[in-house]
């Protein structure tokens, strides 16, 4: 499985930006997402459990807070960590929206049964500030705001 991630630092607080990406020759289509503002109410909508599908939980949260700002996923995105086609129907699922809507993730056992996590290590960009004992990018903290997250991934 080939996956690829990129870290943007230097982003303004509750700015709209655009991308794309190249692949040699070939562009994608030109995608949008919004940071977080540095301070006030934030929104966003927690996922767990998804087993392969989650556009329709995520278009129902959607629609219920037009304004929500990211997603918490608390694990099992998939069923099976290490199935190619696992993933494949995971992101394809979202009908776009993981290129639109950030999210703070954590790594659920389903998501880690090939016992190293490599799909998901490599689908998700997480900070390496977790313990030293731990394996890098599936435990690890964030502050948004006011709000403080700890991921710990399951089956470590």
């Amino acid at each position: 499985m080939n996956g690829f991630k990129v870290r943007l630092d230097g982003l303004k607080a509750g700015a709209d930006y655009l991308y794309r990406v190249q692949v040699g020759e070939t562009w994608g289509e030109t995608r949008e997402f919004n940071t977080l503002p540095d301070s006030g109410e934030i929104v966003f909508g927690v996922l767990a459990d998804t087993h392969n599908v989650c556009g329709g939980a995520m278009n129902a949260a959607l629609k219920f807070a037009p304004d929500l700002s990211f997603f918490a996923h608390a694990g099992d995105f998939v069923s099976a960590g290490g199935v190619y086609d696992d993933w494949q129907t995971y992101f394809a699922d979202g009908t776009g929206l993981h290129a639109q809507i950030p999210a703070v993730t954590v790594a659920g056992n389903h998501d880690l049964s090939d016992g190293t996590g490599a799909s998901y290590l490599i689908t998700h960009a997480t900070p390496a500030n977790g313990p030293d004992a731990a394996p890098e990018g599936l435990n690890y903290y964030t502050e948004l705001n006011d709000i403080l997250f700890i991921s710990l991934g399951g089956g470590f």
